[in-house]
């Protein structure tokens, strides 16, 4: 196998960088132009699919063959359809950033409290974007952070709806009630 390690120096992806699977997830992040795109792993099974889909796109992006078994150790999981994309993290908005930005009144936002499972949080976000919200916060202390698993179990749909960090929620939940 590979070394990781070799595979990030050699390729210059930034430690912070996030490995993400599974097509849906993966397609979803390559169509938001607020990451950025460091390096795209996929099986010489799959290469054409990949290099078909960045041409469509018109994204340039550097190509690195792996087996399937390689994919597994790297996603500890063989549930990542033979892609694994390295991205940055999506910028969480701050709830006043996100307020001076909007342009509708009565957004529908979904306020995530104590909530720590990465795979709840994904499905969350999912099922808030299938209903039409508009956002979801979630805490800046006890709240997962970005992680494969959780933009897996989003199905890719994290890439669609703003993502809030919240600091005291308190507050901001009565900043949201003076708008």
């Amino acid at each position: 196998m590979k070394n990781l390690k070799q595979t990030f120096q050699k390729y210059n992806i930034p430690q912070n960088a996030i490995g993400i699977y599974g097509q849906h997830p993966c397609k979803s992040a390559l169509l938001n132009t607020n990451r950025n795109f460091f390096l795209l792993c996929t099986t010489k099974h799959k290469i054409d699919y990949w290099k078909q889909f960045l041409s469509l796109q018109n994204i340039n992006l550097k190509i690195a063959l792996f087996e399937p078994s390689e994919l597994d150790i790297i996603t500890s999981s063989n549930n990542h359809q033979n892609i694994v994309l390295y991205v940055s993290k999506i910028y969480r908005k701050s709830l006043i950033e996100y307020l001076r930005n909007i342009n509708q009144p009565n957004q529908k936002i979904v306020i995530l409290d104590q909530l720590t499972d990465p795979q709840n949080v994904g499905s969350i976000i999912r099922s808030a974007f299938a209903f039409n919200f508009d956002a979801v916060c979630l805490l800046r202390n006890n709240s997962p952070t970005e992680t494969p698993a959780l933009i897996k179990a989003s199905a890719g749909e994290i890439e669609n709806i703003n993502i809030i960090e919240l600091g005291n929620l308190v507050q901001e939940i009565k900043l949201l009630k003076k708008k």
